[in-house]
């Protein structure tokens, strides 16, 4: 399982008041992926907290990470990590073809970008 180390854009502070923001990602593994498609937790929500704290080895020097870890992250410190364990899995580039979801329109629109080209 590879894994790669990352700075949160805004940090994680402990209970102790200190901010971290290096922190140790690892790819999905097998586990993971099973239960992304077998969707065991109800809401996008907590199925994103239970697949950020496998995958998220340590938050500066305190690891293992937990669900309450997790949950107390900035959103968009979790939407990060998010995109690094997708970038560590499956590479770089996003490709998708999805269809526009109303109901009037329905057109096909392709996507087609890096995870490094976003800042």
């Amino acid at each position: 399982m590879d894994s790669t180390t990352v700075h949160l854009p805004g940090g994680y502070i402990d209970e102790g008041g200190t901010l971290h923001r290096e922190v140790e990602v690892a790819s999905l593994s097998g586990r993971e992926e099973e239960f992304l498609a077998h969707k065991q937790v109800k809401g996008a929500v907590a199925l994103v907290t239970t697949v950020l704290s496998r995958c998220v080895r340590r938050i500066g020097a305190v690891g293992p990470v937990t669900e309450e870890m997790v949950r107390n992250l900035l959103v968009a410190d979790r939407q990060y990590l998010l995109l690094k364990i997708r970038e560590l899995t499956f590479g770089e580039n996003v490709q998708a073809n999805i269809f526009c979801p109303w109901p009037d329109c329905g057109a096909r629109v392709d996507i087609d970008f890096s995870i490094r080209d976003i800042p």
